[in-house]
């Protein structure tokens, strides 16, 4: 299934979440962590880009690396990655990527993200770390959930967002409404 989305900025943000996820790992590396990747809005694992107008840019014919491959190619790794996508198709994608990858512990969920998050924050033990990547295609995040990543205290918390629905939100004209 070819993920039809993003564009070059999503090709710079995940090599700006690779270049974290390297340190972070590294940084972790010889500390008495179990260290988890989780992504609330895994897609399908990789995408084909857009131009401006929404259009599939084909390069080559191949698909680029989505956050989830990403997550999984970091050198030094984590010890478990969480997948979590509400469309099945992405799921199933994510659940071919997880076979892909046998001595990786991936688990994948099919969840809307706001169940998601609570779910995995409360799974977080003592002696767990983990980088959560959140970023929707639009609003569907609530913002009571971010209250169990903070209250976890164990999430380095990764929140992007289409700058276009908050422009489309914001007031105009010194409007209030």
């Amino acid at each position: 299934m070819k993920h039809v989305f993003g564009g070059i900025w999503t090709r710079k943000k995940l090599a700006v979440l690779e270049a974290y996820l390297k340190f972070y790992a590294s940084a972790l590396k010889n500390q008495p962590f179990t260290l988890h990747y989780a992504d609330a809005f895994s897609g399908a694992g990789s995408h084909v880009p857009t131009d401006e107008e929404g259009q599939a840019v084909l390069v080559a014919q191949e698909d680029f690396k989505g956050s989830a491959l990403t997550a999984l190619d970091v050198e030094l790794g984590f010890h478990r990655y969480h997948f979590n996508d509400l469309n099945p198709e992405h799921v199933r994608e994510l659940m071919r990527i997880r076979d892909e990858y046998p001595n990786k512990k991936i688990l994948v969920y099919q969840l809307d993200a706001n169940q998601f998050v609570p779910k995995f924050c409360a799974s977080l033990g003592r002696h767990d770390r983990a980088v959560l990547l959140l970023d929707p295609y639009s609003t569907q995040l609530d913002w009571s959930t971010l209250r169990h990543v903070a209250e976890s205290g164990k999430v380095d918390l990764w929140l992007l967002f289409p700058i276009s629905v908050i422009l489309r939100m914001t007031p105009k004209n010194d409007s209030k409404e």
